[in-house]
């Protein structure tokens, strides 16, 4: 192949990976957005854990749990990009990567709203070998 091939080839796999349109996007761009939107649902998912299940009479609505991370950053001199173990213990090892910022979002409902046109049907089934099917199986032999 001669450079210029090869300069052709590199920029048409820079392109699949990279591409920010949103006809056609690169694999890291949706691949992106699926862990931006994983990050999104968790917080929702654990804002309503704390509402609904944990049982804390003081949290029973999204004002009380705001007011809360407010008073426990003013004592702890926490910041927004903190997990939320900062400010509970015993949180499932799924919801330890929620940052607080994320957490507050999710009581001003302020999250995205999921975008599927980012994530092809074919880019799921793809990535179902190596990434999704094997954990899947695990879990359900337990």
């Amino acid at each position: 192949m001669t450079s210029e091939e090869l300069q052709k080839c590199y920029n048409h796999v820079i392109d699949m990976l990279y591409n920010k349109k949103a006809s056609s996007p690169g694999k890291m761009v949706i691949k992106e957005n699926i862990k931006k939107t994983y990050n999104n649902v968790n917080a929702e998912l654990f804002l309503r854990f704390i509402l609904h299940d944990a049982n804390i009479d003081s949290l029973k609505t999204n004002k009380d749990v705001l007011e809360y991370i407010v008073s426990m950053k003013k004592q702890k001199e926490i910041k927004d990009t903190d997990n939320i173990t900062e400010l509970f213990g015993g949180v499932l090892p799924v919801f330890e990567t929620i940052t607080i910022d994320k957490l507050m979002s999710a009581c001003f409902d302020r999250l995205d709203v999921i975008n599927r046109k980012m994530i092809s049907d074919k880019f799921i089934i793809s990535g179902l070998p190596w990434n999704f099917k094997e954990e899947y199986y695990d879990d359900r032999a337990n």
